[in-house]
């Protein structure tokens, strides 16, 4: 009877002696001996990834003690290099004078990139955090850390919207429910976004809502939700659940071809969410039936009010006609509806309302005062 009884004092002894996982079902249980606050590796680059900084830097310091952000260099581009593209999380890093780091710009390199000291060594405290880095953190860093210390504050209710653009994803569904999740990072050879769910939070969104309204509400949702996974898992009360693959879907990267219009299938609605969707990072496109083709922008997409009565002179998806009463360019889409645009961009030439826009246009482009939009060859 002593012998068990010191047998189960020595087992709890062990199980608060470190961070380890309890398995129960298809849970696991963190517990943390220690108790002492976390050392993050920030990675990012982006305003989401600002957003997330930014609460993180006001934390408790009872669970983060300190934050050392990692980012990219900055980069020539464009035509040329003209332009130099310096990552938001650095300046904000710099602002905040938080120590800042960074990594490689190209890919190959990353994997022999070693992080700053003290976290090129193991420690127990040591935490690695990824929001919106968008690249795969290599093998030989994540194993500096334990498994349930490195993490991902993810832009949707995990298993749902796995990958690089779950916020625009979210939006091009006409979903009005998404969420933040917390999730533990592994080998990209498993694939992204597949570890254990440490914490999710859902959230409401406008039927009407935008990339950039979504953006920073999410971001400030995942940092809460990192803060109490943290102070959980110091508590010894953190739980994990693993992700059922049969949920899963994907949140393919925005890809030029995925914002040409197709009038004939893409009815009023879809062009409209995806405007909202996609605009901020790329905008939606068609083309002019002009020798070759020209390529049209098309920004400040909207729908006409419901009792709004469709254009008769408009006959076929891909039609277009200049609405004075509207002040924008009317075009019809599939299943017999339309939408609004009123600033339009031809090729590298500077945007224009709508109304000056039609003014330039060439006689030759129209059919009985009809424009018709045509969709390039696919790319």
């Amino acid at each position: 009877m002593l012998a068990l009884s010191f047998r189960r004092v020595s087992v709890l002894n062990r199980l608060l002696s470190g961070p380890f996982f309890l398995k129960n079902g298809h849970e696991r249980r963190f517990l943390h001996g220690t108790r002492e606050p976390f050392k993050v590796l920030f990675f990012g680059r982006d305003e989401f990834s600002c957003s997330v900084l930014e609460v993180l830097h006001k934390a408790p310091r009872d669970i983060i003690q300190g934050i050392w952000v990692i980012t990219t260099l900055d980069q020539r581009v464009g035509r040329r290099g003209r332009s130099l593209s310096v990552a938001p999380l650095k300046l904000l890093s710099q602002e905040i004078n938080l120590p800042t780091s960074f990594v490689p710009n190209e890919t190959s390199e990353l994997a022999s990139w070693s992080p700053p000291h003290p976290f090129d060594q193991p420690s127990p405290s040591h935490l690695l955090l990824t929001a919106s880095f968008g690249r795969a953190i290599p093998t030989s860093i994540l194993d500096l850390f334990k498994p349930s210390q490195r993490l991902n504050i993810h832009p949707s209710l995990i298993p749902e919207f796995r990958g690089a653009a779950p916020m625009e994803r979210t939006i091009e569904a006409g979903l009005t429910e998404t969420g933040v999740s917390v999730i533990q990072m592994e080998d990209i050879k498993g694939g992204f976004d597949v570890g254990d769910v440490w914490g999710q939070r859902p959230v409401t969104i406008s039927p009407t809502a935008t990339f950039q309204s979504i953006q920073p509400i999410l971001a400030k949702e995942g940092a809460e939700l990192l803060i109490q996974v943290l102070r959980d898992m110091l508590a010894g009360e953190a739980v994990s659940t693993p992700q059922d693959p049969a949920l899963a879907t994907t949140a393919r990267l925005i890809r030029p071809r995925h914002c040409h219009v197709d009038w004939s299938t893409w009815d009023a609605p879809k062009v409209e969410r995806l405007h909202r969707a996609f605009s901020c990072r790329r905008p939606l496109y068609s083309a002019l039936p002009t020798s070759p083709p020209t390529i049209l922008q098309l920004h400040s997409i909207s729908l006409p009010s419901p009792d709004t009565p469709l254009h008769k002179r408009l006959t076929s998806p891909g039609d277009a006609i200049f609405s004075p009463e509207d002040r924008a360019i009317v075009a019809r889409c599939a299943n017999n509806t339309d939408v609004h645009v009123r600033l339009l961009q031809r090729g590298n030439r500077g945007s224009l309302v709508a109304k000056e826009w039609w003014n330039g246009m060439r006689p030759e482009w129209l059919k009985d005062g009809v424009l018709k939009l045509i969709r390039l060859e696919e790319e």
